[in-house]
């Protein structure tokens, strides 16, 4: 889900705006949760693998619903 949810967005302020470094920087967040999650799973953590991937995700809808992203894609993916 949080990886739909990464290319179901793009980034929203103005490139020469302070908020489109705070976008990049949740951006950044979220991948790398994602990739805390992954490594959970291959190393057979389930439930910290749950943990990591809803903290990302968690991440990313706050973005959205701070208008630090535009929804591109699935519009369910987010509570906004």
């Amino acid at each position: 889900m949080i990886a739909s949810a990464l290319t179901s967005i793009e980034h929203a302020p103005d490139e020469s705006s302070f908020l489109s470094s705070v976008s990049a920087d949740i951006n950044t967040i979220a991948i790398e949760w994602l990739k805390a999650g992954e490594l959970c799973i291959i190393e057979g953590k389930s439930e910290s693998a749950l943990a990591a991937f809803s903290y990302g995700y968690g991440w990313l809808d706050v973005g959205v619903r701070a208008g630090l992203f535009r929804i591109t894609g699935d519009r369910h993916l987010f509570t906004a």
